[in-house]
């Protein structure tokens, strides 16, 4: 029979009979969501108080939660007949489900829940790597994964909301989405819960069977054991009820769910207590059938029977005198056991590897660039490395004999066909209006050059490769195989943590050659060597190519570095420019293997003429293209005779009077109006220049490939403004291969230059 991750313990679960008042947790101390926490001492604590952008309204304020004889005591006066032994579980499990508040900024060591019983079979320290390996949970933001008709994962972590459940067998929490800040930056709700698509897929699974991953973060503040990891997938859970109650008079959807496997203890439950009844222990919950909506609901809370039917008026009315916040779970609802029609999972829970030989791990597969789970600790590895995966927590390592794509399995097929004899097509298109465009014939490619109407002396080069060029001895063909065969140290960088998810990962691989080239990512920077061929072929091709763009008069600096980048299936570059400080004016791609999309586009704080936080005017020049161009272009000139100080104040008021902004910019059509000016299809061999460092000022681009492909882009980086402790051993030496692209004979009839 399937578990749900439990192996990681043993020992058989010890008998449970009926709670007493000793088995309420007393080893951790209750720390309560309001004002009362200041006055509250703790000692050998480390609690961080959370910010109020943290918070939820609708948390008990300004008291100390109950002990376990006071809860007795409500649920006796709220239903004097209720059996003695119900009291004490209903008593014990409200008290033992205390929230422990931490910060972000606490650390495991610090965290002062027992330690758990078991570990988790599947954890990850960062989203990223969770959700880059998980197949059931791919939600980057989201505390839900569902298609809209099927869900597949929960996670929860933070502070979680009055009447919340997490317990060894069963979890009761509310559904996301709907909340508002108020002016303090306090979440809270001031309109009903609508059904959207995460509640309606829950729903489907409720009613179709459907089992559902939940994966607690380090930070759930009902978790009563120490969660070693960010992220801890708790195992498989059967959904069993969509619920409808109210936050401050406001509707809202819950869920309950309870463990699928339960033939063992669940991992998390804490060391140090007994264990909680098991599900199936309690009498039946009681029923009964709404006046109202006329359906029946189970009762929830021991304080009374509500309709929790989420369609009915009168679902969660309170009974007279009591708090919702003060509510306590009933028992036979909670620890209820429900029976299904099978005990399957739809997949494993921990994944399984790829192996050799399958197409899951052939370059050209999206799969290939997802995460494993390690088999020596269980922890969520990203593929950060070109040839496989590996644990940096244990070492365990896994690798799949590498695989050749044939270049024809990636091409496209209007590429594939091309007769030698004649030149490429272009297949990218511009918009006039923003663009101009001329074309020439050199050598053996087709050069469509791009000029940015108001951008002086810049231009985006695009040279599309015929068959000749690509065939030709250490050219394009031979340079994809070769990169296929040679690891040159392509491999995912780490992107700072700035969100408290852990790190996250590029959409690709990447290696730096000669001078080192910070941007987003650091990359580790290896010499122009012998050991690496292919570079300095592509370094010498690509300078070359440039001498052909750039006009003699202003001359070209060799390139001095490389950067290679390799692409999975569905991997890309986002949006990006190359504007660093420290970059020549010139910038030269060289595309391997699969077609790819590049787009170019105006930044959004020039297109919109304000920066993107503050909405402040941007004091540039507008360019043609821009949101508003010409009572923009207008303003600008009459205030060119300013100082700078007094151009500034001149521009503070354009946001409103020139409606400059994404805010000010409410029409759909102006907000589409900012998309791709320039759109070119690069194919196997194409080389694109872009020259002008305005461009790179006033414009970004993105690259995304339609399969497995290389990318060798090549920059000229000034010695002078990197730190001397980052330069190279060894000074970049020239490009001592000298290619020259002239000596292959052009297309009959070509002319050199058309």
């Amino acid at each position: 029979m399937p578990t749900d991750g439990n192996q990681a313990y043993a020992g058989e679960v010890q008998p449970t009979g009926v709670p007493t008042k000793s088995s309420a947790p007393t080893d951790l101390p209750y720390l309560p969501p309001s004002s009362s926490r200041k006055s509250l001492k703790r000692k050998g604590t480390s609690l961080v108080k959370p910010s109020a952008k943290k918070r939820f309204t609708g948390r008990p304020s300004g008291h100390v939660l109950p002990s376990f004889d006071e809860v007795v005591q409500a649920i006796q006066d709220a239903d004097p007949g209720l059996d003695v032994g119900l009291v004490h579980t209903a008593a014990s499990l409200h008290v033992g489900n205390r929230d422990i508040v931490l910060s972000k900024d606490t650390s495991p060591e610090d965290d002062p829940r027992p330690e758990p019983i078991g570990h988790p079979a599947v954890w990850a320290t960062s989203r990223c790597h969770l959700c880059s390996t998980l197949p059931y949970f791919q939600s980057y933001k989201s505390g839900i994964y569902s298609n809209g008709t099927a869900v597949y994962g929960f996670m929860f972590d933070g502070e979680n909301m009055p009447r919340d459940y997490v317990g060894a067998d069963a979890l009761i929490f509310r559904a996301g989405g709907g909340w508002t800040e108020d002016e303090n930056g306090v979440r809270t709700r001031n309109e009903d819960q609508t059904l959207n698509p995460g509640i309606i897929a829950v729903q489907l699974a409720v009613q179709e069977q459907t089992p559902i991953v939940i994966i607690s973060g380090r930070l759930t503040s009902k978790m009563q054991s120490k969660m070693k990891y960010l992220y801890s997938v708790l195992g498989w859970f059967k959904p069993t009820h969509v619920f409808a109650e109210k936050a401050n008079g406001k509707k809202v959807f819950r869920y309950r769910l309870e463990r699928m496997f339960t033939e063992e203890q669940s991992w998390w439950a804490p060391t140090g207590r007994d264990p909680e009844p098991p599900l199936g222990s309690q009498p039946a919950p009681i029923e009964k059938t709404c006046a109202v909506c006329e359906k029946v609901s189970q009762q929830i809370y021991v304080q009374g029977w509500m309709c929790s039917n989420i369609d009915c008026t009168s679902a969660f009315d309170v009974p007279a005198g009591q708090n919702p916040d003060d509510l306590i779970l009933d028992p036979r609802f909670l620890l209820q056991k429900t029976e299904w029609l099978h005990s399957t999972t739809p997949e494993p829970l921990v994944p399984n590897l790829p192996s050799a030989g399958s197409k899951s791990v052939a370059h050209i597969t999206r799969n290939a660039s997802r995460g494993v789970v390690c088999r020596g600790c269980g922890c969520c590895i990203p593929r950060k490395l070109w040839k496989g995966w590996e644990c940096s927590h244990c070492g365990w390592e896994y690798s799949i004999p590498p695989q050749v794509i044939p270049l024809g399995d990636v091409q496209d097929d209007n590429q594939f066909h091309e007769d030698d004899g004649g030149y490429a097509r272009s297949y990218s298109k511009c918009t006039d209006s923003v663009i101009s465009r001329e074309f020439s014939l050199q050598y053996n490619y087709r050069v469509a050059t791009y000029h940015i109407n108001g951008l002086s002396g810049c231009f985006v080069s695009h040279l599309i490769a015929n068959r000749k060029v690509r065939e030709e001895p250490n050219g394009p063909n031979d340079m994809f195989a070769q990169l296929q065969e040679q690891d040159i140290g392509l491999r995912r960088h780490t992107i700072s943590d700035k969100k408290g998810e852990g790190e996250s990962l590029p959409n690709h691989f990447s290696a730096n050659f000669g001078m080192p080239y910070k941007y987003v990512i650091a990359t580790k920077n290896e010499p122009f060597s012998d050991d690496y061929g292919i570079i300095n072929q592509a370094r010498s091709r690509l300078t070359w190519a440039a001498h052909q763009a750039v006009p003699k008069n202003e001359g070209f600096t060799e390139f001095n570095e490389i950067l290679a980048c390799g692409y999975f299936e569905t991997q890309k570059m986002k949006y990006h420019s190359d504007g660093e400080d420290d970059l020549g004016p010139t910038v030269a791609t060289l595309s391997l293997g699969a077609p790819a999309t590049m787009k170019f586009r105006m930044k959004s704080n020039h297109f919109y003429g304000a920066t993107k936080a503050a909405e402040k005017a941007v004091q540039s020049e507008p360019k043609p293209g821009c949101l508003n161009y010409e009572a923009r272009k207008q303003a600008w000139d009459e205030i060119q005779h300013l100082s700078k100080k007094n151009q500034g104040e001149q521009m503070s008021s354009w946001t409103k009077t020139l409606g400059l902004g994404k805010s000010q910019a409410k029409s759909t059509a102006k907000r589409e109006s900012h998309s791709a000016v320039l759109q070119l299809t690069l194919r196997h061999g194409d080389i694109v220049i872009m020259h002008g460092g305005a461009i790179q000022h006033y414009y970004e681009h993105e690259v995304v490939p339609d399969g497995f492909r290389f990318a060798l882009t090549a920059r000229t980086i000034d010695p002078k403004t990197i730190n001397s402790g980052d330069l190279p051993v060894e000074s970049v030496k020239p490009d001592h291969i000298k290619y020259d692209g002239s000596y292959l004979l052009a297309p009959p009839g070509g002319d050199i230059s058309t």
